[in-house]
């Protein structure tokens, strides 16, 4: 059985929400390594290699996937029959129906992170169930449709979160909540960034830190016990995943690349790459144009 192959390099997001249900016996399906501009909330039910980022997971058994913009990611189904549920919705549905930002504060939804879950079998039919509930709001539109359909999104995050929660005072939550969620959608906002005219403007914890209004020590702690990693490896990530972005996608020079993500040497850019994935930026470059 030939193996097809989606090019997700043309494919347009011309809504805001979509969900689908789907069953394969005889199609292998292969998808490139690519980003999109819409996040991806997407339940595997066949054994399947996921490269996310450049690094490869086999899953063997069902997978709950969480992706967002500045993700790259390629799939593999690894077998004829496939099985699964997708739901893809764009930040501006997120935004227009969580208004406070609230859900975006935690790791499923953080910018340049991805999230795989295992659900065992209780929980593999809890998301069953709201998956096709959710894809049934999807297909069936009336006056409250969207906010059905972001409640329904909203349970499938907080089967994520459950991995991630975390005891502590409700007070101490949703101040930590708050600044972390408002440390997010700055990150999020530097990106995609847009060469000469548009360079990454907040570079370093510190220039974070001054736009809220907060010590960076406490910003860095409060960061790090919400989401488990610190405002320096978030920045980080989010970096490395649009200087990937831009080496595979963009005939941008490396120079340009570098000095567009803050670096105002490219031998500084060029260390940092080579630090957080193992390889060159040309080297890179070269690899992901074969």
């Amino acid at each position: 059985m030939p193996v097809k192959i989606f090019d997700h390099n043309v494919k347009k997001l011309s809504y805001s929400v979509n969900a689908k249900k789907y069953s394969y016996a005889d199609e292998q399906v292969r998808v490139p390594l690519n980003r999109n501009r819409w996040h991806k909330i997407w339940l595997i039910g066949n054994p399947c290699r996921l490269v996310i980022n450049d690094e490869p997971v086999i899953c063997e058994r069902p997978v709950l996937f969480f992706a967002n913009p500045l993700v790259s990611y390629s799939y593999d189904s690894l077998q004829d029959k496939r099985w699964g549920y997708w739901c893809v919705f764009t930040k501006e549905f997120m935004a227009a129906n969580d208004p406070l930002g609230r859900l975006r504060a935690y790791p499923e939804l953080a910018p340049a992170s991805a999230m795989l879950l295992f659900p065992e079998s209780e929980q593999l039919e809890v998301v069953r169930m709201l998956f096709g509930q959710l894809t049934a709001a999807v297909n069936t539109r009336f006056a409250f449709s969207d906010e059905m359909i972001f409640n329904y999104i909203q349970l499938l995050i907080f089967e994520g979160m459950k991995a991630e929660a975390k005891i502590a005072p409700a007070g101490q939550v949703d101040a930590a909540v708050r600044i972390t969620r408002q440390f997010m959608q700055l990150l999020e906002s530097q990106f995609p960034i847009q060469l000469p005219e548009r360079p990454m403007q907040l570079r370093k914890p510190l220039d974070f830190a001054r736009c809220l209004a907060v010590h960076v020590n406490h910003l860095n702690a409060t960061v790090r016990n919400i989401s488990g990693q610190t405002t320096s490896q978030h920045i980080a990530a989010a970096k490395i995943a649009e200087a990937k972005a831009l080496l595979r996608h963009s005939d941008l020079s490396i120079g340009a690349i570098g000095e567009g993500l803050g670096f105002d040497y490219q031998n500084h850019f060029h260390r940092f790459f080579k630090q957080n994935t193992g390889s060159t930026p040309l080297a890179y470059r070269a690899k992901a144009n074969l």
